[in-house]
């Protein structure tokens, strides 16, 4: 009872947090259409390689009735040189691609459909070939909502201790289990799957979404797997002033459950869960737009965890029922590179979707689960996390639509918050990407008219 009253708070949040808006329906013009992606451009503040994924959510009046095909690719080299005992190193190599049909049957409506390849260089088959399928609606031109393939990862912008930005290359923590001679799949994908409101007005910005990530029949052998956030920034200046400020609020719950089924899973994998992480800032934002030097800013945020399990201490240490964090970003942007400083301070802090050098809970991949010892720990837990984190991001559009990044960032663990014998106190990544977006016209088919049905009396 508790999971299902935990299911439908968190259905009902997102319903009511943009349902009122949207009910005042209006066809969007071309020049609103102009004016929103100014606004997108205004809204952007501190710029790393994570940017380099994001795509347009807003719908161009001007492509109705018109089918395109787009291509979305990434080709990645991401190294991961680390030492501790909270998460091991790893390289990715190799490139995802993404072709879709796009049709724009009216002026405020979208239909999209695909399939998501995920390709890791070493290995000879690929690691994803996973379906797409989005409908898109504008409601108005502040409004819009989607079921299907979501803009999800990093257009959701959430802090990289909530939502890891590796999960756009494919990465996720969940593996496979042997249940009774027989393997349960559980394979990790950066597409998200669900439903979701976008907001944006003048001085305000709102992204709601629910990605269901497992689907369960009766007696199925693992639990239905779901992640539900919010996302909202409220300006308190104009976003196309000099000085920008703004107040950002982060919200991502992360459920396992279901009443269709038994599980016999080992509790490790967020089974029988609900774990919710809250974050509230200040972001302050001054655009220079000087030829090199661009804009300078700082964000702040204070952070929450809250373990709302049936039983909580089967996935977490029974000390980690609720956590604390602060969070505090510094930046310079530039023409061509981008400066960051970020300094994280965590006390029994756990979100299971951010990036696992941020959390006090280990990660699998450490400590595995082994059911013919049982003295062997499942996980390495770690009361506080003091960490400096530096990053450069270099970036150059080679033309429109392609664009090449590179990015060195390193972990500092300030005050050793780990034992001295389980790792050392320095890890770092470096990567370069390459990325293409096109979207290639196709045919422009006449308008299609689309007509009331009236009631027969």
């Amino acid at each position: 009872m508790k999971n299902t009253l935990n299911k439908i708070t968190v259905i009902n949040l997102l319903f009511i947090f943009f349902g009122i808006s949207s009910l005042y329906s209006q066809p969007v013009t071309n020049e609103q259409y102009k004016e929103g992606l100014k606004l997108d451009e205004n809204m952007l503040e501190e710029r790393t390689d994570h940017n380099m994924f994001e795509v347009k959510d807003r719908i161009n009046p001007a492509d109705s009735n018109t089918l395109f095909l787009r291509i979305t690719n990434v080709n990645l080299f991401h190294n991961l040189e680390l030492f501790n005992y909270i998460e091991n190193g790893y390289t990715l190599f190799g490139y995802w691609l993404r072709p879709e049909l796009v049709y724009y049957p009216t002026s405020n409506t979208m239909i999209s459909a695909g399939v998501n390849l995920l390709k890791y260089d070493g290995r000879p088959y690929y690691t994803q070939v996973y379906p797409t399928f989005k409908f898109q609606y504008t409601i108005n031109e502040n409004i819009s909502m989607l079921m299907g393939t979501l803009y999800g990862s990093q257009n959701h912008e959430m802090i990289e201790p909530f939502y890891n930005f590796e999960r756009e290359l494919g990465v996720d923590y969940e593996k496979n289990y042997t249940v009774n001679n027989t393997t349960i799949l559980d394979i990790s994908t950066n597409v998200e799957n669900g439903f979701e409101f976008l907001a944006k007005y003048p001085r305000f910005k709102g992204d709601a979404w629910l990605s269901w990530e497992q689907f369960i029949y009766r007696f199925d052998p693992w639990k239905e797997k779901f992640c539900a956030g919010i996302t909202t920034k409220t300006y308190l200046t104009d976003p196309a002033s000099k000085l920008v400020i703004n107040i950002p609020f982060q919200f991502l719950a992360n459920h396992a459950g279901g009443q269709e089924t038994e599980s016999y899973l080992p509790a490790k994998d967020y089974e029988y869960s609900t774990i919710m992480d809250f974050a509230l800032g200040l972001s302050v934002n001054y655009k220079i737009d000087k030829k090199f030097f661009k804009s300078v800013g700082c964000n702040v945020y204070g952070a929450l965890c809250w373990d709302v399990s049936p039983k909580p201490d089967s996935l977490l240490n029974p000390n980690i029922l609720s956590g604390t964090a602060l969070y505090v970003i510094s930046y310079l942007n530039t023409s061509w590179i981008n400066f960051s400083l970020s300094f994280w301070n965590a006390d029994r802090f756990v979100a299971p979707r951010g990036d696992p050098m941020y959390q006090s809970i280990s990660t699998e991949t450490v400590y595995p689960y082994n059911t013919t010892n049982a003295t062997v720990p499942q996980y390495l837990y770690v009361v506080r996390r003091d960490l400096i984190v530096p990053r450069i991001y270099i970036h150059h559009q080679i033309a429109k639509g392609i664009e090449l990044g590179a990015a060195y960032q390193s972990y500092i663990d300030v005050v050793k918050s780990q034992p001295q014998q389980l790792g050392e106190t320095y890890d770092f990544y470096y990567s370069l990407y390459i990325v293409f977006k096109g979207d290639f016209r196709i045919h422009k088919f006449k308008p299609i008219v689309f007509e009331n049905l009236k009631k027969v009396k």
